[in-house]
């Protein structure tokens, strides 16, 4: 089997690298290689294809995605990929329901810092509010935002 070698898909460390796995060039251009090897180089080493809308899964945890995403201002655009899947997927595994997460984003999006409109500009994004359970549950603590008032007695 024959597989072209682009310049930006593979570079020259790549083929120094697929020189210890029995891969040898032909005309500096192709470089001849077993089927079995070429499977271990799609995973490895290749560029992975980037997933689009049309790859989105359907079903009620695509429409919580969305849901979450709009409510804290994000772009329309972002796609539901297989990483944000298993972070969704993670936090309802934890316990957290729908509503949980519906009430800790809109409570995130009435934060000026968390939506970027500080001075820093720095904005919460649907893969920061997914990655960590610890960023769900300090909007669902709402109460303890608010410092309480200290008197002197």
């Amino acid at each position: 089997m024959f597989i072209r070698v682009s310049e930006n898909v593979i570079s020259k460390e790549h083929i120094v690298a697929l020189s210890k796995h029995r891969i040898t060039m032909v005309n500096g251009q192709e470089i001849a290689i077993s089927k079995e090897d070429y499977e271990m180089l799609e995973k490895r080493l290749l560029p992975k294809k980037r997933e689009t809308k049309k790859d989105e899964p359907k079903g009620e945890r695509t429409e919580l995605f969305k849901k979450l995403n709009k409510l804290i201002g994000g772009s329309d655009r972002i796609v539901f990929t297989e990483k944000l899947q298993g972070h969704l997927n993670a936090r309802i595994k934890e316990g957290f329901t729908e509503e949980l997460l519906v009430l800790a984003a809109k409570n995130l999006s009435k934060s000026d810092f968390y939506m970027g409109r500080k001075d820093g500009g720095w904005k919460a994004t649907i893969n920061w509010f997914l990655e960590d359970q610890d960023h769900i549950n300090r909007f669902l603590n709402t109460q303890t935002q608010t410092k309480p008032r200290l008197f002197n007695g």
